[in-house]
């Protein structure tokens, strides 16, 4: 079970050949999250500090990074993924 809580667009402008939008999601399992998108077919384009950006097949680009708004917060706002 995946919780995320954000989902948003990149910023404009965005270096030439990248698609124009990504999602974010702020979640609580990164490495289980990450494991996923990579078993669908994501490749990894970077990391830094538990923050993942991956590249699904259809070019789109995903960001994976870990939760740090309070543990409450989360718990009431995360939507459920399954």
């Amino acid at each position: 079970m995946m919780r995320s809580t954000t989902w948003r667009k990149m910023p404009r402008p965005v270096p030439c050949g990248w698609p124009r939008s990504a999602i974010t999601g702020r979640i609580d399992d990164v490495g289980a999250e990450v494991a996923r998108l990579l078993g669908l077919g994501a490749a990894e384009v970077s990391c830094w500090l538990q923050r993942h950006v991956l590249r699904a097949p259809g070019g789109h680009l995903l960001c994976v990074i870990p939760i740090h708004s309070d543990p409450d917060l989360f718990a009431a706002t995360a939507r459920i993924w399954k």
